[in-house]
């Protein structure tokens, strides 16, 4: 992800995300060969709700280490 997408991420966006995981699903019902598309949006969605949660903490090291147990997990 790129400094400038990382700057667009909003509660929006992971509305968006979580719609379109939820397409990739029942596309994944439909035909397994639809499950990297899945598994992509699905990680994408937890890298912005990370980034989201983060920017809500108040220090630079909370903000850091939340992004780093998401990297992580």
């Amino acid at each position: 992800m790129t400094a400038h997408a990382r700057q667009a991420i909003s509660p929006a966006f992971v509305a968006r995300l979580e719609r379109a995981l939820m397409i990739a699903a029942r596309a994944v019902d439909h035909d397994a060969q639809a499950l990297p598309i899945f598994e992509r949006i699905d990680r994408e969605l937890e890298a912005a709700r990370l980034m989201v949660a983060a920017r809500e903490m108040n220090s630079p090291v909370e903000r850091a280490r939340a992004l780093l147990k998401g990297r992580i997990a």
